[in-house]
């Protein structure tokens, strides 16, 4: 639930914007405050506080109707001041973003409310913990995780959405095995960006080129999450959006290296994932799904199987001219030599 300044190698936080994890209620419970509610909306009953952001807390709590414990995400303002109308707006498009999107690897958002001037949204309770704390693992566990999360980035980038917080720490390894995406603070529509937010080792070079974002941005991250996945190690380690430029100078130590067990099929994938020219990448994630899958140790869960409407790579379009100078310049920093757009 930390946000900070600056990122380390090793355990990178999420940077630039404070927030609060939706499903970190499998987090260690935090003793609660004079300013924390002990009810919310009548009928949510406070047990513990699970993180609290930049944009709110979060919350382990009792549902007063069904008697089951949920996580439950309320909204607020600095230093806790009812929060501003841009931010009701983006917290109501995360919770009906979440409310629709009904895939088994997303963590399930049922219902949402208003207590007194903090909006609030409640949330499964997740157990289990983010990949942060259990990495290196297994490469066949490995390619299982990274199937999942393609499923969930179908179905996102069919409805030209971007997740644009791909990480280890979003990704929940639940009791039951299976892997689910976490905290959709940053979701945004293909196209222009508005602010450079998320982790700065898994944010997409485009992202900071101020360039046009599609789905290749969701698997510039997926690539450096499996690769932290696989080795332990931040692909492009860079502490803050600041040193990003520097570290994509360099190229990744080879993950045979680091895990010779790792099959060549899977560095190979992995390693074009992570390529700063988004035109070297994958073009969609069906495609990543579809070089996966014969990597795959059982079949895969029947319900991650995507319909073929989802299997369209997001292209962006117009302004044709100034891709092509902006995928020039992106090379030329990659290469150290800098300039501007």
């Amino acid at each position: 639930m930390r946000a900070s300044a600056a990122c380390h190698s090793d355990r990178p936080e999420r940077c630039s914007r404070p927030t609060v994890a939706p499903s970190d209620a499998a987090s260690v419970s935090q003793d609660l405050t004079e300013q924390d509610p002990t009810r919310v909306g009548d009928r949510y009953a406070v047990l513990a506080l699970l993180g609290r952001g930049g944009m709110g807390s979060v919350y382990r709590v009792r549902d007063g109707t069904s008697g089951r414990e949920l996580a439950l995400k309320r909204l607020a303002g600095k230093a806790g001041a009812a929060p501003g109308p841009s931010k009701v707006d983006m917290f109501e498009r995360e919770f009906h973003t979440l409310n629709q999107l009904a895939h088994p690897r997303v963590v399930r958002a049922f219902d949402y409310g208003i207590d007194g001037q903090y909006p609030f949204y409640t949330l499964e309770l997740l157990d289990g913990g983010d990949l942060r704390g259990q990495a290196p693992l297994s490469w066949q566990r490995v390619c299982t995780i990274g199937y999942e999360m393609c499923s969930v980035l179908c179905l996102l980038h069919s409805r030209k959405l971007v997740h644009l917080d791909l990480s280890p720490r979003n990704v929940r390894l639940t009791g039951d095995g299976t892997a689910k995406l976490i905290d959709f603070g940053l979701l945004s529509p293909i196209g222009p960006i508005r602010r450079l937010a998320g982790t700065p080792p898994y944010v997409a070079p485009e992202l900071v080129h101020s360039m046009g974002v599609d789905g290749r941005a969701d698997l510039f991250a997926l690539g450096a999450t499996l690769y932290y996945a696989l080795t332990g190690k931040v692909a492009y380690p860079a502490r803050t959006m600041a040193n990003l430029r520097e570290v994509w100078r360099r190229t990744p130590t080879p993950i045979s290296v680091l895990n010779p067990e790792v099959p060549a099929a899977l560095e190979r994938l992995v390693a074009a994932l992570l390529r700063v020219d988004l035109h070297s990448r994958p073009r969609s994630a069906a495609e990543v799904m579809a070089r996966l899958r014969p990597l795959l140790s059982e079949a895969p869960d029947e319900g991650l199987i995507v319909a073929k409407a989802h299997l369209s790579a997001p292209t962006l379009v117009g302004r044709g001219s100034e891709q092509v100078r902006m995928r020039k310049q992106l090379l030329r920093s990659a290469r150290g030599r800098g300039g501007g757009l």
